[in-house]
């Protein structure tokens, strides 16, 4: 019995192994040619009759009993059905298998499809994309013109929207690094790009119109791909350079680009391309970030180059980084300065940055960088940079509305040359995205750089510590605080910021006593300023405090240690002279810009306060001789008082 059943079994295995269609076999299901293949899959493919009017493949088929899952749709498979008019193809075709599969359909008007972003992600051979001749695509039903891709998609295939005229407008996540070859040519959205270099979202696609001769190409830094064909067989262009951020080169990208000698790559792991990528190109040298040599060099794709060199950026070289132009300095730092191009929009200067392979730190911007910058719109400006060197670098940014910051510690030490704070312009200031509108220091700050909030219209008050000794020049200038405060003196927690209003003729200051300091340019040109007196509290005094006071006649010092200061805090006075305590002239006659006085005398504040003016009841100075004087000299000076009293007062 038992042979028996093993007998029949051998009989009927081939009958069962027999069951559906031969791999290879073409078979007609419903009007439609399917050559049977592996796996029970099936591929779309030509037959004696050509197809004519409305063509649906279906997603499944059976044949003699067996299920297939239609995957593909072979070479030629609908060449020359010029009395096909549309065609639905399901998801489950991802394979076009060989080219002219549509060729000379011209009579197709229509593709249906399912699922938009498995169509994206099939490459189409030459010809073989029904779109080339339908023109328009409908995916479940709705014609597609304006086309976006869901973010998490990573390709668009090889002409897979090619001829699709419908599309006039494209929405491509930053997910997709790869585009293929002419994915979107012929559509109405590429046809109405200017001339120059095309990007398909963040990849770059194409070069459109004819291309200068010996032309270098930078690409956009950001770009995180490079289309497949995109430059194929462009015979003007001499050099690109691929951003490290890209992550993916389409085949046959730079094929036969007979004139490239220089391709500039920021990759700092280079990834294996299409060994056509750079086919054709044979003089290329290859410069390439310091240390990376060897990996381009034994990964596919980079290894037919001829030269191999690494990129040093030396001090003084001008790069551009992030659509930002800087100058490289010493110890691996850079600087902002102006390009090419205008800037523009919403500018984010980073804190440091990477140039091929070498990280640089951003401490500066250098003079005219933003002049003229009309379109720019807002700025942020890292806690790294800590020097505005020269004149004018926000001069004329009249669109300038909004200055972001993340350390305000740091940008209270920064000092601004005219025209280059930001807020001049902006008006508006942001901490850490918060609006600056009372300005509180923190206890322990020193210093207030040069017009640090010159023109931030929104501080309406400030909260300034007695640790803070040293005030800029017009560091509160156009603030509201400032503009609120009365004619008069006007002080910065204790340090004499300046004379606000106008101040009246042959006018006498005594700064207030515990007065810590006296801000740059506080009485800068003030021709009304007769004297001045400085109590012995005061620790510094800024640049230009006294600068061209021109008839300024007495200063008088109760600091008993001098300290070095400017040479210019006291330019332009020249008939100036300072009293200083008993016991200190010397000192003054050798400290910086203390020593620059023709006249320097030592008073005793028990004798007289000052004589310094009529504010303080004098009328008139003369000599024991009887000659009128303009100030003081050495002996004995007489003064008449507006009372019409008279004394006598001792210069030594």
């Amino acid at each position: 019995m038992k042979k028996l059943v093993i007998i029949l079994l051998s009989v009927f295995l081939p009958i069962m192994a027999n069951a559906g269609g031969e791999i290879g076999q073409v078979v007609n299901v419903d009007g439609i040619y399917y050559q049977i293949d592996e796996n029970n899959t099936v591929a779309v493919t030509r037959g004696s009759e050509k197809y004519t009017g409305d063509v649906v493949i279906p997603d499944m088929i059976e044949y003699d009993g067996t299920p297939y899952s239609v995957t593909k749709i072979k070479a030629m498979a609908f060449s020359k059905c010029t009395g096909l008019t549309s065609i639905t193809i399901p998801s489950s075709i991802t394979r076009f298998v060989g080219d002219d599969i549509f060729e000379d359909c011209v009579n197709l008007t229509a593709v249906y499809i399912s699922d938009l972003e498995a169509w994206c992600r099939t490459d189409f051979p030459i010809g073989s994309n029904p779109l080339e001749y339908a023109h328009h695509l409908y995916v479940n039903g709705m014609l597609v013109t304006d086309l976006t891709l869901s973010d998490g998609m990573t390709k668009i295939g090889d002409r897979a929207f090619f001829g699709c005229s419908d599309i006039t407008s494209i929405d491509i996540p930053s997910s997709v690094t790869s585009v293929g070859a002419y994915a979107f040519n012929g559509t109405a959205w590429f046809d109405s790009q200017p001339d120059g270099m095309v990007y398909v979202g963040r990849v770059a696609y194409t070069y459109k119109g004819t291309m200068p001769y010996d032309a270098n190409i930078i690409l956009d830094e950001g770009t995180l791909g490079i289309a497949g064909s995109a430059f194929q067989n462009n015979s003007h262009l001499m050099a690109i350079t691929i951003p490290g951020t890209v992550e993916c080169i389409g085949r046959a990208a730079f094929f036969r680009c007979n004139s490239m000698i220089t391709v500039t790559s920021a990759i700092v792991n280079p990834f294996p391309i299409d060994d056509n990528v750079f086919s054709g190109c044979n003089v290329a040298m290859l410069y390439c970030p310091a240390g990376t040599i060897p990996a381009y060099q034994s990964t596919p794709g980079w290894q037919n180059f001829n030269f191999y060199l690494e990129i040093v950026a030396k001090v003084g070289d001008v790069i551009r980084v992030g659509g930002i132009y800087y100058e490289i300095g010493e110890n691996n730092t850079a600087i902002v300065i102006s390009g090419d191009e205008k800037y523009s929009g919403d500018v984010v200067i980073p804190a440091q940055f990477d140039y091929y392979g070498t990280t640089y730190t951003v401490t500066g911007i250098k003079f005219m960088a933003f002049y003229n910058c009309t379109g720019l719109t807002s700025i942020t400006i890292p806690s790294t940079i800590t020097r505005f060197i020269g004149d004018d670098i926000f001069e004329n940014c009249w669109g300038l509305t909004a200055v972001y910051i993340s350390d305000l510690e740091a940008w209270c030490r920064t000092d601004f040359p005219a025209g280059s704070n930001p807020l001049e312009f902006a008006h508006h200031l942001y901490v850490n995205g918060m609006l600056v509108t009372d300005l509180t220091l923190s206890d322990g700050m020193t210093k207030i750089g040069d017009r640090a909030f010159f023109g931030c219209s929104d501080i309406t008050s400030i909260d300034i510590p007695s640790s803070v000794t040293s005030v800029g020049a017009f560091a509160f200038n156009g603030t509201a605080w400032c503009d609120s405060q009365p004619d008069g003196m006007v002080y910065v927690g204790r340090v004499a910021y300046t004379y606000k209003g106008t101040m009246p003729d042959d006018t006498s200051i005594i700064l207030d006593e515990g007065t810590l300091g006296i801000a740059g340019s506080a009485f800068q040109n003030n021709g009304h300023l007769m004297a001045i007196t400085i109590p012995g509290t005061v620790e510094c005094i800024g640049r230009a405090a006294f600068f061209r006071c021109n008839s300024l006649i007495l200063v008088t010092s109760a600091i008993v240690n001098p300290f070095p200061i400017d040479d210019n805090v006291f330019s332009g006075c020249d008939h100036a002279h300072l009293r200083v305590p008993v016991g200190t002239a010397d000192i003054y006659r050798v400290t910086d810009g203390w020593r620059n006085f023709a006249w320097i005398d030592e008073w005793d504040p028990s004798s007289v306060l000052s004589v310094d003016g009529k504010q303080n009841g004098v009328k008139a100075i003369f000599s024991m001789k009887g000659e009128k004087l303009a100030q003081p000299s050495k002996g004995i000076n007489i003064i008449k008082m507006e009372d019409g009293k008279g004394k006598k007062v001792m210069i030594k």
